[in-house]
């Protein structure tokens, strides 16, 4: 078999395609759980994603939230990321 360096590139490509619909699942949970809650608007005050900056496969994903004493009226960071996962989790499937 011979090495082409186009088919290294394609399959670079599907791979970042794949961690990118991963990523957007998991954007979409956090997003969806803090539409879940009461006073949920006021919880995520950004949310950032970093693809490939190691390797295709590699994200790097982070939820900003609001101030401790907001935050903890509506729900704990534990809560929040337990949730977001499973979210994330039932949205793929």
């Amino acid at each position: 078999m011979r090495f082409c360096p186009g088919n290294r590139y394609h399959a670079l490509r599907h791979t970042r395609r794949k961690t990118q619909a991963v990523v957007q699942k998991i954007v979409a949970g956090a997003r969806a759980t803090a539409a879940s809650l009461k006073d949920g608007d006021q919880l995520i005050l950004g949310i950032f994603a970093e693809l490939g900056k190691t390797g295709s496969h590699d994200a790097i994903i982070r939820v900003y939230l609001a101030d401790p004493e907001i935050r903890e009226k509506i729900i704990s960071t534990e809560q929040f990321s337990q949730r977001c996962v499973r979210r994330a989790a039932i949205l793929s499937a």
